[in-house]
């Protein structure tokens, strides 16, 4: 799995692609945890979109894809950088747990 975050004049681009191959599908813990981890971060931009703290938002899903792109407001922001910065946490301790099947680029938070 490729996970990858980009910023750039205040819009952020958050995409997850690939399948893990760590066991076989419906058993794949990587998967599972990724799935999570993106479903999470959707539901939350979803639900900051309605409380007008997003100037833009666009979620694209295919098979094995997700991309978010979003432009926080200031207050949008404030709410959404610990959530952002805890499931980019996610996405790094499984990258560093299962190096052979998830790899992060390009981090919003860098440890």
């Amino acid at each position: 799995m490729q996970i990858d975050f980009q910023q750039e004049r205040g819009q952020i681009q958050i995409r997850i692609q690939g399948h893990a191959g760590y066991a076989p599908a419906g058993e794949d813990i990587v998967c599972a945890a990724t799935s999570m981890l993106g479903a999470l971060l959707e539901e939350t931009l979803l639900r900051e979109n309605t409380q007008g703290g997003l100037r833009f938002l666009s979620v694209q899903k295919s098979n094995g894809v997700l991309e978010l792109d979003f432009s926080p407001t200031l207050s949008g922001w404030s709410r959404l950088s610990p959530v952002l910065e805890a499931v980019e946490h996610g996405f790094r301790l499984l990258a560093d747990q299962y190096p052979s099947y998830v790899s992060l680029d390009h981090q919003l938070f860098p440890s």
